[in-house]
């Protein structure tokens, strides 16, 4: 009987803790606990703002007198070592610390990262989850060890992880999986927390860091914090995991051509590279989906003023301008074309950056040479360039020429691109030669083949060189060289007018009368200097932009054209923050898109070529949404 008894016999202790709890559940006292330990005791209001703080998370309102009499309990209590009875230890910092004790063999971690979907999408079945490899996490102020789980289909012999699935030999990508993901994991031992790559974004469009800057500024930064947390412990620095740029730089734009696909289409998924750290498989990645990418861009934000209509002046001209700051040593193989429906084959040349190959005089070391690997075979045959293509019109036409000059520059020409007078960016082309008419046309076709089916394209051209332009298209439209299409016969209704800012140097009677701005009221009250304006921007970015080799470099300055195109920047943030983009800005967007998609098969591109009846049943059923 007595052993009985005992059991039910309560010491001093154990009545003070149902004491305690029957003032206040034992849940809301360990919160006014936690909020007590984070609230320094200097602070006047500290008592009521508990009671506030536990009123709006558990709907209980509390007395002041007796929140501060239970703490005032609890701390006596602790003092004369009575009873302690919630821990004031850092549990993730204890986490961490046992994660990486050598002398533990355990899966223990801060970061269990598992498939973005417990079901297959094939089948529809539930996954077998397992244990697939730890890695590396990085955070914004820390390194961690992490867990990744995938999960397995084994009818549909599918593996499914955070942010993409694999059947067979692809990989893919859905929307799914990159929305509300608080992990990037591409492949690899590395994974990247979402506010990580945020942080790089923000830094890259406002402090034009580049990645190996911004790579060493995080290291430094992690062995400073590290340094603070264990100043008596040389070992947490000399172990210091460290932010691999190429890694890094590989995961990025990956993740970041993912999120421009899901944005500006209604692809719901996307094949990636296997493997993102093989050079062969990124670039074909990248050669594969950059013409899509490019008319998606276009196509996008061609719809400006459908989505943030800007004024009077809104969407009112094409302003055309180069930008060669951000040249960047290229392959001199002068003979690689491109093909245009318009203008037949176009010398174009080799954007890839020229091989370095071993110094046969000095063993060890590795010299340049003015080949990329597919042309090497070609550094003694210089005398097989195309000869230089001349102007389609004379001095007398036009004063200020654009025929191929600096023949044998070793770097790029940099981009083309056409903005919105209002400052919207819709189109570019990296340029491996000069800035000619004929590039340009190119690039205006391709601008106009893509345009926006919901808009009618601007009625006026605005480009430096405007007169040798026009006179360029009337010579070989007339001539037939240039076949007619739809986005010639939109091209042919456009007024070609020089930029206020150069008419000054064009001093022919065309140039005063037909190409002059001035001579056009619309003109007169639009911006004209948007291009030049928006590359003052860009020439902060040259050193980021000079770094690369094709087709790396095209995607960087798609990327990099979407975050200057500040007009919508909030929905390309709100995208990059994992929300919902059609709550956001737009509802009716996803409509929008379906449209142009069904009139780019139905119709063809542009103007009068658009069923109107079509496009009117569209509408009502987009004003009834």
């Amino acid at each position: 009987m007595a052993s009985n008894c005992d059991a039910f016999w309560l010491d001093k202790e154990e009545m003070y803790v149902v004491k305690l709890n029957r003032k206040i559940p034992m849940k809301h006292l360990s919160l006014v606990c936690l909020i007590n330990n984070e609230l320094d005791e200097c602070l006047r209001t500290r008592i009521y703002d508990i009671v506030n703080i536990i009123e709006l998370t558990y709907g209980v309102k509390y007395d002041c007198d007796l929140i501060q009499a239970v703490l005032v309990l609890l701390k006596r209590h602790k003092l004369e070592h009575k009873i302690d009875l919630f821990s004031t230890e850092n549990a993730k910092e204890l986490i961490r610390g046992y994660s990486e004790n050598e002398c533990f063999i355990t899966d223990a971690s801060l970061h269990t990262i598992k498939p973005f979907t417990h079901v297959c999408l094939s089948c529809n079945q539930k996954l077998i989850v397992k244990f697939h490899q730890k890695v590396y996490v990085f955070t914004n102020d820390s390194v961690d060890n992490g867990v990744i789980y995938s999960g397995h289909c084994a009818g549909c012999r599918i593996d499914y992880y955070s942010n993409s699935y694999d059947k067979g030999s692809k990989r893919v990508v859905v929307r799914q999986s990159l929305h509300s993901r608080k992990y990037v994991y591409i492949g690899g031992k590395n994974v990247y927390t979402t506010e990580l790559l945020l942080r790089f974004a923000s830094d890259l469009a406002y402090m034009y860091t580049g990645f190996e800057n911004f790579c060493s500024a995080y290291n430094a930064t992690i062995y400073e914090i590290l340094c603070h947390r264990y100043p008596n412990d040389a070992s947490k620095t000399k172990g210091q995991i460290l932010l691999e740029r190429r890694l890094f730089e590989n995961a990025w734009f990956i993740y970041s051509t993912s999120l421009f696909t899901f944005l500006t289409s209604k692809q719901h998924e996307l094949e990636i590279p296997m493997n993102i750290s093989n050079r062969n498989e990124r670039n074909s990645y990248f050669d594969l989906n950059f013409e899509k990418w490019q008319a998606q861009f276009t196509l996008f934000y061609t719809n400006h003023i459908n989505i943030r209509d800007c004024g009077f002046s809104c969407s009112r001209a094409f302003v055309i301008d180069g930008f060669q700051k951000s040249d960047r040593f290229i392959c001199q193989f002068k003979g690689e074309t491109i093909k245009s429906e318009e203008l037949g084959e176009i010398q174009w040349g080799c954007g890839i950056r020229p091989e370095m190959i071993p110094d046969k005089n000095n063993h060890g070391y590795w010299t340049n040479t003015c080949y990329c690997p597919k042309h090497i075979a070609l550094a003694n045959k210089q005398h097989n360039q195309q000869p230089h293509i001349p102007d389609d019109y004379d001095d007398i036409d036009c004063n200020v020429s654009r025929a191929d000059r600096y023949y044998s520059r070793l770097t790029s020409y940099g981009i083309v691109l056409t903005m919105f007078n209002c400052g919207i960016i819709v189109a570019f082309h990296e340029l491996y030669q000069s800035e000619g008419p004929l590039r340009v046309l190119y690039h205006i076709c391709s601008t106009i083949k893509n345009f926006s089916p919901l808009l009618a394209v601007p009625k006026y051209l605005v480009y430096d060189n405007a007169c040798g332009l026009f006179l360029t298209f009337d010579s070989r439209i007339k001539n037939g060289k240039i076949n007619r299409t739809p986005s010639t016969d939109v091209l042919e209704k456009m007024t070609f007018v020089v930029d206020k800012f150069h008419i000054s140097n064009h001093t022919r009677p065309m140039c005063q009368k037909q190409t002059n701005p001035y001579n056009y009221e619309e003109v007169r009250k639009i911006n004209t200097q948007t291009c030049e304006q928006m590359n003052s921007k860009l020439k902060h970015y040259q050193n980021a932009c000079s770094s690369y080799s094709s087709p790396k470099s095209k995607v960087f300055y798609l990327l990099l054209k979407k975050k200057e195109t500040t007009e919508i920047a909030s929905v390309l943030n709100d995208i990059e923050l994992n929300t919902d983009y059609t709550n956001v800005e737009f509802e009716h967007f996803d409509f929008i898109l379906q449209f142009e998609w069904y009139c780019k098969e139905q119709e063809g591109i542009g103007g009068d070529n658009y069923n109107i009846s079509k496009w009117s049943l569209c509408e009502k059923q987009k004003r009834s949404r």
